[in-house]
Parts: C-alpha cells; structure tokens; sequence
C-alpha cells in the first residue's frame, strides 16, 4: 500500500500569489521506517515522539517543546536530510491565484466574503485534483506487471468543515466520472481522502515540512533546504515540472528559479 501525505501553503507576497499543495508518496512499509527514525530525531532533540513539529512552529502550549530548540534550522535541515535518505517521491503543486482583483472587489463590496472565499477554495480543489493524478499515474507505474496491484490512498491535514467538505467532494467526483479533459480516472487509488491533523499525525508534520520548505525557497530562493532532498522531487525524463512540480497555468514562470534549481543536479 501507498500513501500521499498532503499539506497546505501560501506563498503571499506584492509579486507573488501562490496556492500551495504537497507532500511525499511513499510505501507503507517504507513510512514506518521513515517514522521510527523521525520519532528518534526528536528525542535527540529533547521532544517526546508524540510532540508535535512544523516547519513555523505556533507560539502556543503544544509546540512549546519545538520551540524551544536552541537552533530551529538545524532541526529543519535534520527533518529533511531523512526525507533525502528514504525512498520515497516528492510531489507539490503550485497554483498561481492571483487573486488581486477579487481582494479590490470585495473591499469595495462587490462581491461578497463568501463569493471570495469560494474562489480561494477553488484553487485548493485544483491542487488536489493535479496532484491526485499524479499519483495514479504513479501508481500505475509502481504496478505495471504486478499480479496483485498495489492501491494508493491519499491523506491530507484536516482544515475547518466547509473546506473539508468541499475537497472530498472534488475527489470524489473526480474518482467516479475521471479527472480533467482526460478523464483519468483514479482506478489505482481509495474512493476517498482522509484527514488527520499536524499535531496528531507525523505523515503531516513531515508533508509540512516538505510544502514549507519549497514555499520558503520559491520567496526567498534560499536553496539549503530543499538541497537535502531536491533528488527525491518526481520526475520524468528527467524533468520535474508537470511530474514532481505541478505549476498552473502551466506556462507560468511564476517558480522558475525553484524549478531550474530542483531540477539541477
């Protein structure tokens, strides 16, 4: 069995406008292993297995321990030195929103909260849905020639009803009438998502870890990080935009820098 681990971000800047989505596709087997060895990370660090981590840890009583790690990035560049060791398949998407004219619009009260809130939400179904193909595509890979075919199912950090909701309504849609002009249909993976939360699930905080670090590197084109797994992103051909960097529209150079320095060896 195979999982997608899937957390969210923005990247949110006066250039940039950026709906984030990722995570890590890795086998069940293989994710134990991963976990075992990140429960001992913390406690090298003086956390407890069940503390919870993020890569921005929230000034509050259930991160308090993560914060109070003397040296932050160490423990950052640690998390994904693991990821870069294991095998397993990086997997982001990166959707330019550019939702400048609806924030003028609903400051001026033309449209409403929720028209707006809608059009975010949709941007987060997209995410989901590019990357879910990708993940069936993987699948297939994974299962070409195999008698008895692996399945795949997708877990992403649980966020308020509405939004929830909507995203499994998506997939699931997607999952019974085929996905995008293709229609390709998700034969490979669950007929459902699931849900868990960062301070419940380490598949989470280790999918955080992953779409933050890219975030932080797409802002501010400091590479250290995503140098320790940069190898692990999914690619074909040897190229990861439209395989392990899902960008839309898909002419955007909205990431270039991030893309050209994933790429490279």
């Amino acid at each position: 069995m195979y999982f997608l681990f899937l957390d969210n971000s923005y990247i949110e800047n006066p250039t940039q406008d950026i709906a984030c989505l990722g995570g890590l596709i890795i086998e069940a087997t293989e994710y134990k292993r991963l976990r075992s060895e990140f429960f001992a990370l913390k406690q090298r660090y003086g956390l407890n297995p069940s503390d919870p981590v993020k890569w921005s840890p929230p000034n509050n009583q259930r991160f308090a321990p993560q914060r109070a790690i003397a040296n932050q990035n160490t423990f950052k560049s640690e998390v994904l030195r693991l990821l870069g060791k294991s095998d397993l398949q990086i997997l982001c998407a990166f959707i330019n929103r550019d939702l400048q004219a609806y924030r003028r619009a609903l400051q001026a009260h033309t449209i409403t909260g929720q028209h707006f809130q809608r059009r975010v939400r949709e941007y987060e179904l997209q995410a989901l849905e590019y990357l879910a193909q990708r993940f069936q595509m993987h699948m297939q890979d994974i299962n070409r020639g195999r008698q008895n075919p692996e399945e795949g199912l997708i877990l992403i950090e649980g966020i308020d009803g509405p939004r929830s909701s909507a995203l499994v309504e998506r997939y699931k849609t997607a999952w019974h009438d085929g996905s995008g002009i293709e229609k390709i249909r998700f034969e490979m993976l669950f007929d459902t998502l699931t849900y868990s939360h960062d301070f419940g699930s380490a598949a989470v905080q280790l999918a955080d870890f992953v779409i933050s670090s890219m975030c932080h590197a797409a802002r501010t084109s400091d590479w250290r990080f995503i140098r320790e797994y940069k190898p692990r992103v999914r690619r074909r051909y040897g190229r990861v935009k439209g395989y392990g960097l899902v960008i839309y529209p898909s002419n955007s150079i909205m990431i270039d820098a991030l893309v050209q320095e994933v790429q490279s060896p």
